[in-house]
């Protein structure tokens, strides 16, 4: 094991370029704003490079598989507003995709293996839960579709992953606290089968 960050305070979810050259990460500081940061895994002994700025709060991020774009959720938590952003990883020039939640804790995204569709969490009405999203990348101004079952579901969908093949999607899905379990749902019928009976996370 090899030690990437030596910053002060808290380096969280870690994203990995897809050539595994790079790695971006939210830097959690006294000091410093809940922001995105780039590090060469190339040139460890480079600072890490500052990839979003001002005091507006951004979670997870996901890249997509050209290592070309990378996409996260972006609050302002005064204005009370969220935005799913796309950012051009040669210039950081950052495009707004679409409005998103601002209750939420966590923010899971990621893309599909084709990169024509992102996944993330949201909540829009007349909705009556948080659940995943699907958001087709290849026409502009699309609007997300909801992929998560809403009203009498008995569950609630949290965190996830594409498959390989793009076909499925494995969704943890929580029936309360002490129970969330492993699904893989068929992106297209929504059919979905248990693939662990614990209540950890693990994907």
């Amino acid at each position: 094991v090899s030690q990437i960050t030596t910053l002060p305070g808290s380096e969280l979810f870690a994203a990995p370029s897809p050539d595994g050259k790079k790695i971006v990460f939210k830097w959690l500081s006294a000091s410093v704003n809940n922001n995105l940061f780039l590090k060469d895994l190339n040139n460890p002994k480079a600072p890490a490079r500052q990839l979003t700025h001002g005091k507006l709060s951004v979670s997870q991020s996901v890249w997509s598989n050209d290592g070309q774009r990378l996409y996260f959720a972006k609050k302002d938590r005064i204005k009370d507003t969220c935005q799913i952003i796309e950012m051009n990883m040669n210039t950081t020039q950052e495009r707004v995709l679409t409005d998103c939640y601002t209750t939420g804790g966590y923010y899971y995204i990621d893309i599909s293996p084709d990169d024509s569709t992102l996944a993330y969490h949201d909540k829009k009405p007349p909705a009556k839960d948080s659940g995943i999203y699907l958001l087709n990348l290849t026409k502009p101004n699309s609007l997300p579709t909801r992929f998560s079952c809403d009203g009498k579901c008995g569950h609630r969908d949290r965190d996830f992953a594409f498959s390989p093949d793009g076909k499925t999607i494995a969704v943890t899905r929580r029936i309360n606290r002490f129970n969330e379990n492993i699904y893989l749902a068929n992106i297209k019928t929504k059919l979905a089968k248990v693939n662990t009976t614990s209540s950890s996370l693990a994907i």
